[in-house]
């Protein structure tokens, strides 16, 4: 279900953020490889659990407060606590909705990723700079029906302009992302909906469908999530105060 976009695309000039770039490609080089995640399934004795902090914030101070205590929850474990259990109901009642700490990027309604060109939504930057080191990026620019699943890195503020530095080696490219919200096929790794034929949808059951929030512009978008419609994914917000938590690994 679109939202209408509330700022026009601009671009940042070229090398305007090149001391921020070679900081941040600093730290990539000391970032290990990550997986994607693996299909539906959790543990249940052991795994990531989480703990909320009995605070409402915006993404940008809940990324902030818990960077060094696990980081907030990823999409996926909200989904495997809303969706593919009922473990949302352990969490006390205020705590959703509440954000995730992925961050999702997508050019407006069937338009493409422009070679050169940074990503911007409002004063949300994802700079060309790290579209185009990412290894498939031959593959998905130009090509309608991209999105990119972010995990960050490092988010940077620069005066009113927030920069989102990813983890490009855990940046995963979204194929056939829905161009105007609604219903679509869940993907494993991300509990992300894709768009597929109308026939395929009807076939499938609840659990294997996610639904989607997305504006009709540029998105930089934290996602979030819901106790009250578990299985929407909410990538049109960006500046609201949600419930924030940490992640704990657990051994039972």
């Amino acid at each position: 279900m679109d939202q209408k976009s509330r700022g026009q695309p601009q671009f940042m000039p070229p090398g305007h953020f090149a001391e921020i770039l070679k900081y941040a490609e600093r730290m990539q080089r000391g970032i290990s490889s990550a997986q994607p995640a693996s299909p539906i399934h959790v543990p249940k004795a052991t795994g990531n659990i989480i703990i909320p902090i009995e605070k409402n914030m915006t993404w940008i101070d809940g990324f902030n407060e818990t960077r060094n205590q696990g980081g907030m929850p990823s999409n996926v474990l909200h989904d495997d606590y809303l969706v593919c259990t009922e473990k949302y109901k352990e969490l006390p009642s205020s705590y959703y909705a509440a954000w995730a700490r992925e961050v999702v990027a997508y050019p407006q309604a069937n338009r493409v990723f422009k070679r050169g060109e940074d990503l911007v939504d409002e004063n949300w930057i994802l700079p060309w700079e790290y579209i185009s080191k990412l290894n498939d990026a031959v593959e998905f620019v130009g090509e309608k029906g991209r999105a990119l699943f972010i995990e960050p890195l490092d988010v940077h503020i620069d005066g009113n302009r927030v920069i989102i530095i990813p983890d490009l080696q855990s940046t995963i490219v979204l194929s056939n992302f829905l161009q105007q919200g609604g219903c679509g096929k869940v993907d494993e790794a991300t509990r992300m909906p894709m768009k597929v034929t109308d026939q395929e949808l009807n076939n499938l059951s609840e659990n294997e469908t996610r639904h989607l929030y997305r504006i009709s512009g540029n998105g930089l978008r934290p996602l979030s999530r819901y106790d009250d419609g578990r299985c929407v994914v909410n990538a049109a917000r960006g500046t609201d105060h949600r419930g924030v938590a940490r992640v704990e690994w657990w051994h039972g």
